[in-house]
Protein backbone atom coordinates (compact mmCIF):
# COMPACT_ATOMS: atom_id res chain seq x y z
CA UNK A 1 0.00 0.00 0.00
CA UNK A 2 1.59 3.53 -0.81
CA UNK A 3 2.17 6.57 1.62
CA UNK A 4 -0.39 8.51 -0.31
CA UNK A 5 -3.53 5.38 0.06
CA UNK A 6 -2.30 4.99 3.75
CA UNK A 7 -2.39 9.08 4.70
CA UNK A 8 -5.98 8.65 2.63
CA UNK A 9 -7.15 6.21 4.85
CA UNK A 10 -6.18 7.77 8.38
CA UNK A 11 -7.19 10.77 7.30
CA UNK A 12 -10.72 9.61 6.49
CA UNK A 13 -10.87 7.46 9.75
CA UNK A 14 -10.07 11.01 11.59
CA UNK A 15 -12.91 12.53 9.85
CA UNK A 16 -15.74 9.88 9.28
CA UNK A 17 -15.33 8.31 13.16
CA UNK A 18 -16.02 11.84 14.64
CA UNK A 19 -19.01 12.12 12.83
CA UNK A 20 -20.21 8.85 13.07
CA UNK A 21 -19.75 9.01 16.93
CA UNK A 22 -22.34 12.47 16.85
CA UNK A 23 -24.84 11.35 14.37
CA UNK A 24 -25.13 8.19 16.64
CA UNK A 25 -25.78 10.60 20.15
CA UNK A 26 -28.25 12.58 17.79
CA UNK A 27 -29.92 9.93 16.45
CA UNK A 28 -30.45 8.66 20.14
CA UNK A 29 -31.54 11.90 21.15
CA UNK A 30 -34.27 12.01 17.97
CA UNK A 31 -35.44 8.51 18.85
CA UNK A 32 -35.69 9.92 22.90
CA UNK A 33 -38.62 12.61 21.53
CA UNK A 34 -40.47 10.79 19.04
CA UNK A 35 -42.75 9.29 22.05
CA UNK A 36 -42.74 13.11 23.30
CA UNK A 37 -43.59 13.93 19.71
CA UNK A 38 -47.33 13.33 19.85
CA UNK A 39 -47.65 15.55 22.67
CA UNK A 40 -45.69 18.33 21.77
CA UNK A 41 -44.93 18.43 17.48
CA UNK A 42 -44.28 21.89 17.35
CA UNK A 43 -41.32 21.42 19.86
CA UNK A 44 -40.30 18.37 18.86
CA UNK A 45 -40.45 19.63 15.28
CA UNK A 46 -37.80 22.77 16.10
CA UNK A 47 -35.55 20.32 18.38
CA UNK A 48 -35.21 17.67 15.86
CA UNK A 49 -34.79 20.68 13.13
CA UNK A 50 -31.73 21.97 15.71
CA UNK A 51 -30.53 18.10 15.72
CA UNK A 52 -30.60 17.90 11.93
CA UNK A 53 -28.90 21.17 11.36
CA UNK A 54 -26.19 20.39 13.46
CA UNK A 55 -25.87 16.67 11.56
CA UNK A 56 -26.63 17.83 8.27
CA UNK A 57 -24.06 21.35 8.52
CA UNK A 58 -21.23 19.06 9.80
CA UNK A 59 -21.86 16.62 6.66
CA UNK A 60 -21.38 19.64 4.30
CA UNK A 61 -18.53 21.22 6.10
CA UNK A 62 -16.84 17.41 5.38
CA UNK A 63 -17.97 17.33 1.78
CA UNK A 64 -17.20 21.17 0.81
CA UNK A 65 -14.26 22.64 3.18
CA UNK A 66 -12.61 19.36 4.12
CA UNK A 67 -12.83 17.57 0.60
CA UNK A 68 -12.99 21.36 -1.14
CA UNK A 69 -16.40 20.17 -2.91
CA UNK A 70 -17.42 23.30 -5.08
CA UNK A 71 -21.44 23.80 -5.58
CA UNK A 72 -22.34 26.49 -8.17
CA UNK A 73 -25.67 27.83 -8.29
CA UNK A 74 -27.51 29.51 -11.00
CA UNK A 75 -30.77 31.38 -11.52
CA UNK A 76 -32.51 34.06 -8.94
CA UNK A 77 -31.42 34.90 -6.12
CA UNK A 78 -32.40 32.72 -2.93
CA UNK A 79 -34.53 34.06 -0.24
CA UNK A 80 -33.41 33.69 3.18
CA UNK A 81 -35.22 31.68 5.48
CA UNK A 82 -38.11 30.95 3.02
CA UNK A 83 -39.84 27.82 2.62
CA UNK A 84 -40.02 25.60 -0.61
CA UNK A 85 -40.78 22.26 -1.28
CA UNK A 86 -37.81 20.65 -3.49
CA UNK A 87 -38.42 17.92 -5.50
CA UNK A 88 -35.16 15.62 -7.07
CA UNK A 89 -34.99 12.51 -8.50
CA UNK A 90 -32.70 10.81 -6.25
CA UNK A 91 -29.78 10.01 -8.94
CA UNK A 92 -26.73 9.18 -6.62
CA UNK A 93 -25.57 10.15 -3.03
CA UNK A 94 -24.25 13.81 -3.77
CA UNK A 95 -27.98 14.69 -4.62
CA UNK A 96 -28.01 15.73 -0.61
CA UNK A 97 -24.72 18.25 -0.87
CA UNK A 98 -26.24 19.90 -3.54
CA UNK A 99 -30.04 20.68 -2.40
CA UNK A 100 -28.02 21.05 1.38
CA UNK A 101 -26.17 23.71 -0.09
CA UNK A 102 -29.30 24.89 -1.48
CA UNK A 103 -30.56 24.99 2.24
CA UNK A 104 -27.62 26.22 3.94
CA UNK A 105 -27.33 29.34 1.49
CA UNK A 106 -31.16 30.30 2.25
CA UNK A 107 -30.72 29.65 6.04
CA UNK A 108 -32.90 26.57 6.09
CA UNK A 109 -30.56 23.94 6.77
CA UNK A 110 -32.45 22.22 9.76
CA UNK A 111 -35.64 22.58 8.17
CA UNK A 112 -34.48 20.08 5.38
CA UNK A 113 -37.13 16.97 5.11
CA UNK A 114 -36.74 14.04 3.07
CA UNK A 115 -39.31 11.72 1.65
CA UNK A 116 -38.05 7.88 3.66
CA UNK A 117 -39.49 4.65 2.94
CA UNK A 118 -41.73 3.31 5.40
CA UNK A 119 -39.58 0.38 6.45
CA UNK A 120 -37.13 2.64 8.07
CA UNK A 121 -39.20 2.99 10.98
CA UNK A 122 -38.28 0.27 12.01
CA UNK A 123 -34.37 0.48 11.93
CA UNK A 124 -33.42 1.51 15.40
CA UNK A 125 -31.98 4.51 16.02
CA UNK A 126 -31.62 5.84 12.26
CA UNK A 127 -35.22 5.26 11.55
CA UNK A 128 -36.42 5.65 15.02
CA UNK A 129 -34.54 9.26 14.38
CA UNK A 130 -36.29 10.27 10.58
CA UNK A 131 -39.80 9.40 12.24
CA UNK A 132 -39.29 11.88 15.27
CA UNK A 133 -38.18 14.58 13.21
CA UNK A 134 -41.51 14.02 11.08
CA UNK A 135 -39.90 13.23 7.68
CA UNK A 136 -42.78 11.27 5.41
CA UNK A 137 -42.44 7.70 5.58
CA UNK A 138 -43.85 6.65 2.26
CA UNK A 139 -44.35 2.90 0.65
CA UNK A 140 -44.60 4.53 -2.71
CA UNK A 141 -48.67 3.13 -2.98
CA UNK A 142 -50.90 6.83 -2.84
CA UNK A 143 -53.62 4.70 -0.84
CA UNK A 144 -51.57 4.06 1.53
CA UNK A 145 -49.16 6.96 1.59
CA UNK A 146 -52.32 9.50 1.11
CA UNK A 147 -53.26 9.84 4.80
CA UNK A 148 -49.11 10.35 5.66
CA UNK A 149 -49.10 12.74 3.06
CA UNK A 150 -51.59 14.65 4.37
CA UNK A 151 -49.92 14.78 7.81
CA UNK A 152 -46.92 15.81 6.89
CA UNK A 153 -48.48 18.59 4.57
CA UNK A 154 -50.37 20.10 7.82
CA UNK A 155 -47.31 20.49 9.32
CA UNK A 156 -46.46 23.04 6.67
CA UNK A 157 -50.24 24.65 6.01
CA UNK A 158 -51.44 24.73 9.48
CA UNK A 159 -48.23 24.70 11.98
CA UNK A 160 -46.15 26.68 9.31
CA UNK A 161 -43.81 24.44 9.48
CA UNK A 162 -40.50 24.46 8.31
CA UNK A 163 -40.75 28.12 8.21
CA UNK A 164 -38.02 29.92 10.70
CA UNK A 165 -39.24 31.49 13.54
CA UNK A 166 -37.71 34.93 13.10
CA UNK A 167 -39.90 35.63 10.02
CA UNK A 168 -42.91 37.30 10.26
CA UNK A 169 -46.00 35.16 9.43
CA UNK A 170 -49.33 36.34 7.78
CA UNK A 171 -52.18 35.34 10.16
Amino acid sequence: MAAADIFTNVRGIFIIIPWACGLILMDLILSALLPVSYFFPNWVYDASSFVAFMCWNWIQAIFEVINGGKITTSGDALPQGESAIVISNHVSWTDFYMIQALAVRSGMLGRCRWFAKIELRWVPLLGWGIWAMGMPMVSRKWMKDRKELDRVFAGIVVKKWPTCKHLKQDP
